[in-house]
């Protein structure tokens, strides 16, 4: 149905894919017509679940379609070119939102409470190593605040 050079007769064709399937929505809906004079034709989809018990092995119907159009872009001739289902597995992680979201909370925490004292060890290391590298009268008094009267 393609015919090279159909160009140079004053026809273009072009060339559109469909993806359907059950148990997902999938977008864009319409039809991407795209010219087959370009080196690369190519059609992207996003697939999302429409819930959440979508898994093992899942079929996506897909078909590619032709288009001859004349100059003016009036669609001449139409017709399929492939039909076929791909098909893909999905596998459950095991974890579901909630136990994901509860487990990174965990882990934030857990995370704090051995960052927050190692940190405050080693400032009061490295304060500790300070004072001892200064000569004793270097060190100074902290300074009185204003308004502060001495004792």
């Amino acid at each position: 149905m393609i015919v090279k050079g159909s160009t140079d007769l004053g026809y273009q064709t072009y060339a559109g894919a469909e993806l359907s399937a059950v148990n997902f929505e999938v977008g864009p809906n319409s039809v991407d017509w795209q010219p087959l004079s370009n080196a690369d034709v190519r059609w992207r989809w996003n697939i999302a679940p429409k819930h959440d018990k979508v898994s093992g092995e899942q079929r996506l119907n897909a078909s590619i379609r032709v288009q001859i159009r004349d100059k003016t872009g009036k669609v001449i001739s139409e017709g399929p070119v492939w039909k076929g289902e791909v098909k893909i597995s999905i596998y459950d992680a095991g974890i579901n939102k909630d136990q994901f979201n509860i487990t990174s909370l965990l882990g934030m925490i857990w995370g704090a409470g051995i960052t927050v004292p190692w940190l405050y060890d080693r400032i009061r290391r490295r304060s500790r190593r300070k004072q001892k590298e200064l000569p004793q009268d270097k060190i100074r008094s902290p300074r009185r605040r204003i308004g502060q009267r001495k004792r």
